[in-house]
């Protein structure tokens, strides 16, 4: 039920970007899967490495910091989550094999899960576990707190703040800004805040 949970977030995801209807979606993906898992099915190369998302992977767990942390690099950790069948089991039940099995801190049982689902195609980068898509990003900009919240809730100055970039982007950002459902900023003590939006 999972593993086709999890089929069904990828094909709609591969379906909402290239317009394909949802059965050729279907249709490529299952393709894509079957060779990945053909490819994977071969014997190693002991001249070539395996393929890993080590320093490759944008915001995943890095290979350096697994080895320091678990013991063991992403290699040992892709050979032992193949071994365990994690394309078909699904995100939650490989974490908490990692967890639970290996005694792999939670936080990185996670990170090693998302990079092994990169590494094996079954989840893009920015991808969730449910098939949609999410981007975080942060900016340390040299101004007061109060100055900032001013250039983005106030029209006027968010004009002259956002001149050159993306139409496309401000207008997604002024929505959301502007929407009665903004719940505004929540600026803390040490002057950071923070502001969350559809």
């Amino acid at each position: 039920m999972t593993r086709a949970r999890a089929l069904k977030h990828i094909i709609r995801a591969r379906a909402a970007k290239t317009g394909e209807r949802y059965t050729t979606a279907r249709r490529h993906v299952l393709k894509d899967f079957e060779q990945r898992t053909a490819s994977s099915a071969r014997p190693r190369s002991t001249t070539a490495p395996a393929t890993t998302v080590a320093g490759s992977s944008k915001g995943g767990v890095s290979d350096a910091k697994v080895l320091e942390k678990t013991g063991h690099g992403l290699d040992h950790w892709f050979d032992v989550l193949d071994r365990f069948g994690a394309v078909e089991k699904g995100h939650t039940a490989t974490a908490r094999h990692l967890h639970e099995a290996h005694h792999v801190d939670g936080w990185y049982a996670q990170g090693i899960t998302v990079a092994y689902e990169r590494a094996r195609g079954v989840r893009a980068l920015n991808q969730r576990y449910d098939g949609e898509y999410e981007v975080s990003v942060s900016k340390a900009i040299a101004a007061d707190t109060t100055d900032l919240i001013k250039a983005f809730t106030e029209v006027r100055r968010r004009r002259r703040w956002v001149e050159g970039v993306d139409a496309r982007l401000v207008n997604a950002l002024s929505a959301a800004l502007d929407s009665p459902a903004s719940k505004g900023f929540v600026v803390r003590a040490d002057g950071l805040a923070r502001y969350r939006y559809k």
